[in-house]
């Protein structure tokens, strides 16, 4: 016989819940279940109302605990795992969250939310055929389901399928009227394929929907063609989501375009970031050994692992480093890996991938792994996870590679070169400089084609760099260049960004028809087979080109530059330093100008560049790994010294 049911207890659990009192209808109902335990789903159904109450509330704990609850009292329940995976999403905790949903689709496989959820964990791990599969089992599950044919269109836009991505973005409007996501989505999918005024139209309908869609001004940024138009954005999205650490930035790296902002006010904006987004510092407690002789453990963290101006500038050193003395670590935040991430990744004694993990959980691994010298690549460019930073992983932290201070007292040092930084820099900085004998070692491009001799012609002075970086005063200045080069002309490329009418209306109203757009987007291969078009490279300020710059002197196409006042403007004074080119590097517009229409007429000069160029640079230690390497060595071996001598 089966026992009986308590019907005061039930009817007491019932009025509860009427009552709105959830928590004490759980306690009579669940010791109602005690003598029958055929009212335990009853109590599962209840915990799972408790739950989202709970989540509505923000108690993130006290909804994770009763849809656990709820999970086990309901067997066979899906929808109680598949909601403990968006609380442990949002709680960051993604290997959980995954976990939920893998358990909440083998409960039920058609579940369209499940598989869009895992899309978006896939995503963030850098699975990148898992998140595709996931998402297009979403859709195929339910085809009007608006929130992943908006997640897997913007996942396959990024991955460089543009044209299947603005498919899918495109029936997203199709599916909801006001189709602000998908908009935003189809802007940015729209901006990487370089069609700006596209971009631009479908960003604004998206703004206009709804003005408060932080994604939409930051994609805003992306597609915008002038400066103004980028900053205006970047601080519309701020504004609205002020704990953004990686919208701030991006700003931030805005900035380090704009000629006018001085030096104190760049050093504040970066302050400013680490004051709002980085946790008070803990109190060191290392465990590593204080021993300044010993062999260290360094770690790399970075989010650019893959075919990346930065992963070409570390993929040479990490190689490089003396086994005997360092162990190398790698801690990589790259979302969409490729053949370098896996060459990294093969040169390194530990690889962890951190894609998708929180700040706090990245710099737990790193703690846990014994890192002694953690290196930021990058710290405000991209989706660098600078944030890291603050939790103080490792007994010395340095910045290297990004595009000015962090701002942040918890980054030890910065590290440079004394024509970075030279002695009295009007550059401010929290970090202590370390300067290098050479900050820059570049990986000499496999697919690099010979160097073709020019023939007769007109002078092509070229720049390949982004179109942000060729504010009015650049302009202005190769207009004048032009203009002491009679027949000359001007060749310009990125990516496939000069495809815009906006952007050639904007130069052509200074150079008038005295330049050439590209407009294709190619591969790296057939952009250095472009580069044999160019006679002279002229670098823009105050924002110098780096990589770009390098590709054109591996071309045999030698450089003029402008040095400036911070670290972004000395950039081509430095590589040219290397390689016994300080004539070409200018002082002030006046010289800058001289120096480009001298180099132009000089035909022999010219021709004996083009011809020994490549040699001179394989030569330098630009290309020198095993230099290089030792040379980063000292500077982490004295930095980790210094950090032993205060324990």
């Amino acid at each position: 016989m089966p026992p009986e049911v308590n019907v005061d207890l039930v009817r007491a659990a019932l009025a509860r819940r009427q009552a709105g009192d959830l928590d004490g209808a759980v306690k009579l109902l669940g010791r109602a279940a005690t003598s029958d335990r055929s009212l335990l789903p009853a109590v599962g159904a209840l915990q799972f109302e408790l739950g989202n109450g709970r989540l509505g509330a923000g108690d993130l704990d006290g909804a994770a605990d009763a849809f656990q609850q709820a999970a086990r009292l309901m067997e066979g329940d899906a929808g109680s795992v598949f909601n403990l995976g968006v609380v442990e999403q949002r709680r960051s905790r993604i290997a959980e969250a995954e976990a939920a949903y893998r358990e909440a689709l083998r409960r039920d496989p058609l579940l369209a939310p499940g598989w869009n959820c895992l899309l978006l964990v896939e995503k963030a791990a850098g699975r990148i055929s898992d998140a595709s599969a996931a998402g297009r089992r979403a859709i195929a599950i339910d085809p009007s389901y608006y929130e992943a044919v908006v997640n897997l269109g913007e996942w396959l836009a990024l991955l460089g399928r543009i044209d299947e991505g603005r498919r899918l973005l495109r029936r997203g409007r199709a599916i909801m009227r006001e189709a602000w996501a998908a908009l935003s989505g189809l802007g940015l999918a729209e901006a990487n394929a370089g069609r700006i005024e596209a971009a631009l139209s479908a960003l604004r309908r998206s703004l206009a929907f709804n003005p408060a869609g932080q994604h939409a001004w930051n994609n805003l940024a992306t597609a915008e063609p002038g400066l103004g138009g980028v900053l205006l954005a970047l601080k519309r999205a701020l504004a609205l989501t002020p704990l953004d650490a990686a919208a701030h930035s991006n700003l931030i790296f805005a900035l380090s375009y704009v000629p006018e902002v001085a030096p104190a006010d760049r050093l504040r904006e970066a302050q400013r970031w680490a004051h709002r987004h980085l946790p008070p510092a803990p109190a060191p407690n290392f465990r590593n050994t204080p021993d300044p002789a010993r062999r260290l453990r360094v770690g790399y963290l970075s989010s650019d692992l893959r075919r990346h101006p930065i992963a070409y500038n570390v993929e040479d050193l990490v190689r490089a480093h003396d086994r005997q003395s360092i162990e190398v670590a790698a801690y990589s935040a790259t979302p969409t890996a490729d053949d370098v991430t896996q060459r990294i990744a093969g040169s390194v004694d530990l690889w962890r991938n951190v894609a998708g993990m929180a700040a706090q959980g990245i710099a737990d691994a790193i703690r846990s792994d014994g890192v002694d010298v953690l290196v930021i690549l990058a710290g405000h460019a991209g989706a660098n996870p600078l944030s890291v930073a603050g939790f103080r992983p490792a007994p010395v932290q340095v910045s290297f590679h990004d595009v000015s201070t962090s701002g942040a007292a918890a980054v030890d040092a910065w590290l440079t070169d004394s024509v970075l930084h030279p002695p009295g820099t009007p550059e401010l900085f929290v970090e202590k400089l370390v300067s290098l004998p050479c900050f820059y070692l570049h990986r000499p491009p496999d697919e690099a084609p010979p160097v073709v001799p020019r023939g007769e012609g007109p002078i092509v002075f070229g720049s390949f760099n982004n179109p942000l970086k060729l504010g009015p005063a650049v302009l202005e200045t190769w207009a004048r260049v032009l203009d002491a080069t009679p027949g000359s002309r001007l060749l310009l490329k990125y990516k496939n960004r000069f495809s815009s009418r906006l952007l050639q209306a904007g130069v052509q109203q200074v150079l008038g028809d005295r330049v050439d757009f590209l407009t294709d987007d190619v591969g790296r291969a057939e952009q250095l087979v472009l580069l044999n078009r160019v006679d002279i490279a002229l670098d823009p300020f105050p924002f110098n080109g780096s990589t770009t710059s390098f590709e054109a002197l591996w071309m045999g196409v030698p450089m003029v530059t402008l040095a400036g006042d911070r670290f972004v403007g000395r950039v081509g004074a430095s590589l040219l330093a290397q390689l016994g080119l300080d004539d070409l590097v200018a002082s002030d517009i006046a010289a800058y100008v001289a120096r480009a229409s001298a180099l132009a007429a000089d035909k022999v000069r010219l021709a004996r560049l083009r011809s020994e160029l490549r040699d001179r640079v394989r030569a330098s230690r630009l290309c020198d790994s095993e230099r290089y390497a030792r040379s980063i060595e000292d500077a982490y071996r004295a930095l980790w010294s210094e950090w032993c001598s205060r324990r």
